[in-house]
Formats: structure tokens, C-alpha cells, sequence
């Protein structure tokens, strides 16, 4: 199983695919714990909305383009 540091380098949609197997299966998912009572179930729907809802690949679209922009701008500079 991965640690988290190494779950942060996948890409969402990398992550997102991963958790369905798990569900489909009732392998063991991304959090580590194999899908079988509905509390475990519905943990790991509210943590993928967290991560993966709209609102939050909205968010973090926008933080990597003020970023870029403000790097852009540096560069302008010289």
C-alpha cells in the first residue's frame, strides 16, 4: 500500500479510477482498509468529494494559474 506522500504525486484522476476498483472489488481502497461495512463506504465517498468535488479542482485550478502568472511576471522583469 502507498504512504500518503507517495498518493500525493498521482493525479486525480489517477486516484479517483483506484477507488472505484476498490469499491468494485472490495480490495483494499487508497485509505487502506478493504470496503466492507458502509461506514468505511461512506468515509470514502465524503473524502472523495473532498478532493475531487468540483468546487476543489475549480480552487486548485486557479492557485496553479496565479502561480504560473505571477512566475511569468518575474521573468517579464529582466
Amino acid at each position: 500500500m502507498e504512504t500518503d506522500a507517495q498518493l500525493k504525486f498521482i493525479p486525480p484522476q489517477d486516484q479517483r479510477n483506484k477507488l472505484k476498483v476498490g469499491r468494485l472489488r472490495g480490495k483494499q481502497n487508497t485509505f487502506g482498509r478493504k470496503e466492507s461495512s458502509s461506514n468505511d463506504k461512506s468515509e470514502t465517498q465524503s473524502a472523495r468529494f473532498v478532493f475531487y468535488g468540483s468546487a476543489a479542482i475549480r480552487k486548485r485550478r486557479k492557485e496553479v494559474t496565479k502561480m504560473y502568472s505571477k512566475i511569468l511576471f518575474a521573468y517579464k522583469k529582466f
